[in-house]
């Protein structure tokens, strides 16, 4: 999935049924690398790695670092720009 694949699925959530499409994306991605061998496009190589990135993500980013569109978003889509940024959190 491309940066601009992201940006605009990112866009699509706006609620529970959008938010769990979303997340459906990205296991999709990542099992389709990992079947290819490429799982090194994400930062994290375990599942473990990545929800430690994203729960650092989250904390890192409690309402102070993001921009005022951000802050303003939908929690849904909150909580799916932490999964996503959690992808690439070293």
């Amino acid at each position: 999935m491309t940066h601009e694949d992201e940006i605009a699925l990112l866009a699509t959530v706006e609620d529970e049924r959008s938010f769990v499409a979303f997340i459906r994306a990205l296991a999709d991605e990542r099992c389709a690398l990992e079947r290819r061998g490429h799982e090194g496009e994400w930062e994290q190589s375990t599942i473990g790695n990545y929800l430690d990135a994203v729960a650092a993500r989250g904390e890192g980013s409690a309402g102070y670092d993001l921009d005022e569109e951000s802050r303003a978003d939908n929690p849904w889509r909150r909580a799916a720009r932490i999964l996503l940024y959690g992808k690439y959190y070293e």
